[in-house]
Formats: structure tokens, C-alpha cells, sequence
């Protein structure tokens, strides 16, 4: 979510995606857009994923997102 454990390593550093859908701005077609076209426009490392998913697969990351990052079980 963008605070994980290479996210320090990053420059510039990647957007803090679970504030980020809380933001009023935050609509699908906003997160939509920058998933699809990277971080360039917000000053993060984020790449465009417009050349690699499909815009079904980017608006289920959407979907996914807007459910809150579900949470699987830690592995023992």
C-alpha cells in the first residue's frame, strides 16, 4: 500500500495508496487514471500499468481497493 518493505528504497517514494483512497478526490476515475498512466503526475515512482493490464484488470484493482485491501492470514 505503498509502505512496504522496498519503499524506502524507492526515489521518488511511492504514493501511500490506503490515504489515498480515503482522499475526497479519490474517485474510480481518478484512481483509474493513475493506475493506468504511473506516479509521473503525483512525483512518485509508481509505473503506467496502461501498456501491461487491460482497463477490466485496472478497474478490479479499483474494485479491490475500494474494498478496503482485504486481508489474507499471515503464513506461519
Amino acid at each position: 500500500m505503498g509502505d512496504g518493505e522496498v519503499a524506502n528504497s524507492l526515489n521518488p517514494s511511492p504514493a501511500l495508496l490506503a490515504y489515498m483512497i480515503q482522499m475526497p478526490m479519490s474517485v474510480d476515475a481518478y484512481m483509474l487514471w493513475s493506475i493506468s498512466d504511473g506516479g509521473a503526475a503525483f512525483g512518485t515512482a509508481m509505473p503506467a500499468f496502461k501498456d501491461i493490464l487491460t482497463q477490466d484488470e485496472i478497474w478490479k484493482i479499483v474494485s479491490y481497493m475500494r474494498a478496503g485491501f482485504p486481508v489474507g492470514q499471515t503464513q506461519q
